[in-house]
């Protein structure tokens, strides 16, 4: 392949990413940590995290990957269908891909568990708290990754924990 497979995720101790289509926290340093590694690169997710997002996010190619390909957003209507992808399988993907670019898979639950086995680097929120969910990221430790980047952080914005910031890269 002659483009990364990256996959961006935050998650709390117990391992979740969300509640109701929703993430359960607000830390901005995390924000930016998106924001910095998504930034004109392809985005991939999966419809319900497309319609958490609520929006397109700019400056991205955003490609939604939904088993119903006949699926119609709402958001359809604030925007020209031109401005997302819509795939039905992930191996789609592949087809048409310019070389050298960088896929940032940025969620939800299924997608991370569908594509997990196919990338390269993960960027990394590990939040040093637990928070109820019903929405989880998968147990990345099965495969081989070797740490690139670590920084440890302090939220103090209602209650007080700490969260890292982490780039691993898969050792083949």
């Amino acid at each position: 392949m002659n483009f990364m497979i990256s996959m961006i995720a935050a998650f709390s101790i117990n391992r979740v990413i969300g509640i109701n289509n929703k993430i359960p926290w607000y830390i901005p340093k995390d924000l930016k940590w998106f924001k910095k590694h998504t930034l004109f690169k392809i985005i991939l997710m999966g419809r319900l995290t497309w319609e958490s997002i609520g929006k397109l996010l700019i400056k991205r190619t955003n490609i939604v990957l939904s088993r119903s390909s006949s699926y119609k957003f709402n958001l359809f209507e604030l925007y020209n269908a031109n401005d997302v992808i819509w795939l039905s399988s992930f191996k789609d993907l592949f087809s048409n891909l310019p070389k050298n670019d960088e896929i940032v898979i940025i969620g939800g639950e299924s997608i991370y568990k569908q594509t997990l086995k196919y990338v390269d680097r993960l960027y990394l929120t590990h939040i040093y708290k637990y928070f109820y969910g019903d929405r989880f990221f998968p147990d990345y430790s099965i495969y081989n990754w070797k740490s690139i980047y670590k920084k440890t952080c302090i939220f103090n914005i209602n209650g007080r924990f700490t969260y890292c910031l982490e780039i691993l890269d898969r050792v083949t």
